[in-house]
């Protein structure tokens, strides 16, 4: 009897013993039972069995893994409990136990920015919202969320960029703004000289 497998097997068999048992009745639970040999197999299986879950499990999920599944991966506690062929009650008493570390693994992975990575951002032109965004709900890396700018979002900011090249050649905001919505190239629409009107005489 090796595996867990072959333990769950082992125990159906049993269990099939304890239906037939006019003492028990089908059940185990009675004072009958404790001094059955059947009874104090089912124990015996049921004590190896949660051995040898506790140690694939303490191999198996870690930290780090846990908030993938969880917070990238979008995966339930049930879903999450198969995958590392745990029990949910075992799960939830890891997430009690490892309570600290999970939020602190979070916080790194997707708390808001530290000053140093609004500097970063900044400096690349992408607004904390941006960045955090990214972070949260379209699971960029933080370096990659902070750094790169997409071709459609700058598109999106270009023409802010330009808006203080319109006012240094003199052109009015809602003139800048009205070339931008009608299709004009941003660096024509902030560098084209605004176009006057002749006021008629009296």
């Amino acid at each position: 009897m090796g595996n867990r497998l072959e333990l769950l097997y082992e125990l159906d068999k049993l269990f099939e013993v304890c239906k037939g048992c006019p003492a028990a009745g089908g059940r185990t639970d009675l004072k009958a039972c404790k001094t059955c040999d059947t009874y104090e197999q089912i124990r015996n299986i049921g004590k190896k069995i949660e051995e040898k879950e506790k140690k694939i499990n303490v191999k198996k999920i870690s930290v780090s893994e846990y908030i993938e599944m969880r917070y990238r991966n979008l995966k339930s506690g049930i879903e999450i409990a198969e995958y590392f062929d745990m029990t949910i009650s075992k799960l939830n008493n890891w997430i009690k136990k490892h309570r600290t570390e999970v939020d602190k693994e979070y916080k790194v992975q997707f708390g808001p920015l530290t000053k140093a990575e609004l500097v970063i951002a900044t400096k690349n032109r992408i607004s904390e919202s941006v960045a955090m965004n990214r972070i949260t709900n379209k699971f960029y890396d933080r370096q990659k969320a902070i750094t790169q700018t997409t071709e459609k979002e700058a598109k999106d900011t270009a023409w802010k960029e330009l808006a203080h090249l319109a006012k240094q050649n003199k052109i009015p905001y809602n003139t800048y703004i009205y070339r931008i919505k009608n299709g004009t190239p941003h660096i024509e629409a902030a560098t084209k000289a605004a176009y006057k009107r002749n006021k008629k005489a009296n």
